[in-house]
Protein backbone atom coordinates (compact mmCIF):
# COMPACT_ATOMS: atom_id res chain seq x y z
CA UNK A 1 0.00 0.00 0.00
CA UNK A 2 1.57 3.64 -0.62
CA UNK A 3 0.84 6.62 1.72
CA UNK A 4 -1.10 8.82 0.74
CA UNK A 5 0.25 12.36 0.43
CA UNK A 6 -1.86 15.51 1.29
CA UNK A 7 0.45 18.79 0.41
CA UNK A 8 -1.46 21.39 2.41
CA UNK A 9 -0.73 25.32 0.68
CA UNK A 10 0.84 27.60 2.97
CA UNK A 11 -1.56 29.74 5.09
CA UNK A 12 -2.22 32.73 3.41
CA UNK A 13 -1.44 36.07 5.58
CA UNK A 14 -4.56 37.62 6.74
CA UNK A 15 -5.78 41.18 6.25
CA UNK A 16 -3.39 44.20 7.23
CA UNK A 17 -5.83 44.61 10.20
CA UNK A 18 -5.51 41.37 11.64
CA UNK A 19 -1.88 41.62 12.32
CA UNK A 20 0.20 43.02 15.41
CA UNK A 21 2.28 45.29 13.56
CA UNK A 22 -0.68 47.13 12.23
CA UNK A 23 -2.55 46.88 15.94
CA UNK A 24 0.77 48.31 17.40
CA UNK A 25 1.04 51.38 14.53
CA UNK A 26 -2.45 52.09 15.46
CA UNK A 27 -1.93 52.53 19.18
CA UNK A 28 1.17 54.60 18.30
CA UNK A 29 -0.81 56.62 15.65
CA UNK A 30 -2.51 60.49 16.76
CA UNK A 31 -5.01 61.70 14.20
CA UNK A 32 -4.95 65.02 15.17
CA UNK A 33 -1.04 65.18 15.44
CA UNK A 34 -1.20 62.80 12.10
CA UNK A 35 -3.14 65.94 10.62
CA UNK A 36 -0.85 68.46 11.70
CA UNK A 37 2.02 66.55 9.96
CA UNK A 38 -0.17 67.02 6.80
CA UNK A 39 -0.86 70.54 7.24
CA UNK A 40 2.78 71.13 7.24
CA UNK A 41 3.98 68.54 4.07
CA UNK A 42 0.61 69.38 2.04
CA UNK A 43 1.21 67.37 -0.87
CA UNK A 44 3.39 64.38 0.48
CA UNK A 45 3.40 60.95 -0.78
CA UNK A 46 3.02 57.70 1.51
CA UNK A 47 6.45 57.12 0.87
CA UNK A 48 7.66 60.20 2.64
CA UNK A 49 5.21 59.57 5.21
CA UNK A 50 6.76 56.26 5.99
CA UNK A 51 10.30 57.63 6.33
CA UNK A 52 9.50 60.09 8.69
CA UNK A 53 7.13 57.98 10.92
CA UNK A 54 8.90 55.09 10.48
CA UNK A 55 5.72 52.60 9.67
CA UNK A 56 4.98 50.02 7.54
CA UNK A 57 3.63 51.27 4.24
CA UNK A 58 0.68 48.49 3.52
CA UNK A 59 -0.35 48.94 7.06
CA UNK A 60 -0.44 53.06 6.81
CA UNK A 61 -2.03 52.63 3.79
CA UNK A 62 -5.20 50.87 5.23
CA UNK A 63 -4.93 52.97 8.31
CA UNK A 64 -5.07 56.16 5.48
CA UNK A 65 -8.20 54.51 3.82
CA UNK A 66 -10.31 54.59 7.02
CA UNK A 67 -9.22 58.16 7.58
CA UNK A 68 -9.67 58.72 4.09
CA UNK A 69 -13.11 57.15 3.54
CA UNK A 70 -14.55 57.51 7.07
CA UNK A 71 -13.89 61.23 6.94
CA UNK A 72 -17.08 62.49 8.73
CA UNK A 73 -16.41 60.24 11.83
CA UNK A 74 -12.89 62.47 12.40
CA UNK A 75 -13.95 65.82 11.14
CA UNK A 76 -14.52 67.38 14.11
CA UNK A 77 -10.88 66.85 15.36
CA UNK A 78 -8.50 67.40 13.13
CA UNK A 79 -9.81 68.49 9.71
CA UNK A 80 -9.97 65.91 6.56
CA UNK A 81 -7.02 64.33 4.97
CA UNK A 82 -7.82 63.73 1.26
CA UNK A 83 -6.15 61.76 -1.44
CA UNK A 84 -5.04 63.40 -4.86
CA UNK A 85 -3.13 61.76 -7.65
CA UNK A 86 -1.24 59.71 -4.50
CA UNK A 87 -0.52 62.67 -2.44
CA UNK A 88 -2.18 63.46 1.01
CA UNK A 89 -3.72 66.89 1.65
CA UNK A 90 -5.32 67.89 5.04
CA UNK A 91 -8.19 70.44 4.26
CA UNK A 92 -9.39 72.58 7.17
CA UNK A 93 -12.83 72.13 8.90
CA UNK A 94 -13.81 76.04 7.56
CA UNK A 95 -12.53 75.04 3.86
CA UNK A 96 -15.67 74.64 1.88
CA UNK A 97 -14.36 71.84 0.01
CA UNK A 98 -13.65 70.06 2.71
CA UNK A 99 -17.60 69.16 3.14
CA UNK A 100 -17.88 67.81 -0.40
CA UNK A 101 -17.65 64.45 -0.99
CA UNK A 102 -15.22 64.51 -3.77
CA UNK A 103 -13.16 67.84 -2.72
CA UNK A 104 -10.81 69.80 -5.60
CA UNK A 105 -7.50 70.38 -4.47
CA UNK A 106 -6.04 73.38 -5.99
CA UNK A 107 -2.32 72.59 -6.84
CA UNK A 108 0.48 74.14 -8.81
CA UNK A 109 1.03 71.72 -11.48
Amino acid sequence: MSKLTIKIPPREQGPVIETSKYEEMVNRMDFNEFCNYIRKNQGTTIEQICNDYTEDSECLKYLLNIWINSWTTFFQSGGRIIENKNKYYCLSPRNPQSRLRNPVVNTLL
